[in-house]
């Protein structure tokens, strides 16, 4: 038996199209309110509309991952755990919901995972929890350490990963990944960064990160699941893009999009001010200080590790690009 958390988001519905291509074992799938399969609907509809009756397959589970007695009942008889379930937000005011639901829930998780001896978990970190310097390539081996709280998401994921290193001390066999910013079906829809929007805007800043698609993280994480690996981090990242040069590709297939213009480091702080000042109403912030610094930053990540562990070969970003509804 397969549990995924998560299953209804960007990577989860992702996985559970991987998964049911590619699993005879049941598959069980947690959620906290709407079983929405729309989202998987979409997938199987973009890459094999013929097999879309295999949703029907799916155990759901009405389980939040901070509620101990429905998570309990819901580990019964569970082998496999993909645990991708977490709250994403750049916002400061949001700290500690993202540390009630990413730390205590992944502590949970691991919890219940030691007493019903699941056989391995799979959890989903971040590489906001690596210390990414300019100028250099971040790789497995690279330093994690607490980000300061004005990095809310970015700690809460490195306090929910030493869950799941502490669950292997305690016995847990796990893997972690840590994707980098993921491009696939759904990405336009995405809860807390307004893709679509940003899609539209003229002006891009001068900062760049790593690229991955949701089906290479998917099919990834399986193959890891699947292989006799235990205890090992991996960094999943097809390509290092300036922002620049990755809205360019993506006018390639959306040639609708308008051209970019790179806004300077004092519009965008101006921009910054603006929104510091707006937040005394009481309007909700959209620029935090550590987006800031990453819309600045030429982050870079080496994606290889994975591919001396398992057969793997990441698509090319473009394909992933193209599937989007924008």
């Amino acid at each position: 038996m397969i549990l995924v958390t998560g299953g209804t988001g960007l990577l989860g519905a992702h996985l559970i199209y991987e998964l049911l291509c590619n699993e005879t074992t049941p598959i069980k799938v947690l959620y906290r309110k709407n079983k929405d399969t729309s989202l998987i609907e979409r997938i199987f509809q973009q890459y094999n509309p013929t097999q879309a009756s295999l949703i029907h397959q799916l155990q759901w589970v009405k389980a939040d991952i901070l509620d101990i007695p429905a998570l309990a009942d819901a580990m019964e008889g569970v082998q496999h755990i993909y645990h991708c379930a977490a709250k994403v937000s750049f916002s400061e005011r949001d700290l500690s919901e993202l540390l009630k639901t990413n730390v205590e829930g992944t502590a949970n998780v691991v919890n219940m995972a030691l007493h019903y001896g699941v056989q391995k978990l799979c959890y989903v970190s971040s590489i906001a929890t690596f210390a990414s310097k300019e100028g250099e390539v971040t790789t497995e081996n690279s330093l994690q350490e607490p980000p300061s709280v004005t990095e809310s998401y970015a700690l809460s994921k490195y306090q929910a990963e030493m869950e799941v290193w502490r669950g292997v001390q305690e016995g847990l066999p796990a893997v972690v990944v840590y994707p980098s910013v993921i491009v696939g079906i759904g990405v336009e829809q995405h809860r807390a960064i307004p893709v679509s929007q940003l899609c539209k805007y003229k002006y891009i800043t001068s900062g760049g990160t790593g690229f991955v698609g949701a089906m290479d993280v998917a099919r990834a994480m399986h193959l890891l699941m699947k292989a006799p690996i235990l205890n090992e981090k991996c960094i999943l990242n097809t390509d290092n893009l300036s922002y620049e040069a990755f809205f360019a590709q993506l006018r390639e297939s959306h040639p609708s999009l308008p051209e970019k213009k790179k806004l300077s480091s004092s519009a965008l702080y101006t921009l910054y001010l603006i929104d510091k000042c707006l937040s005394l109403f009481g309007r909700k912030r959209l620029l935090s200080k550590s987006l800031l610094r990453t819309l600045q930053h030429q982050a870079s990540y080496d994606g290889t590790r994975v591919q001396q562990l398992i057969p793997f070969t990441y698509t090319p970003l473009q394909k992933s690009l193209e599937v989007l509804s924008l």
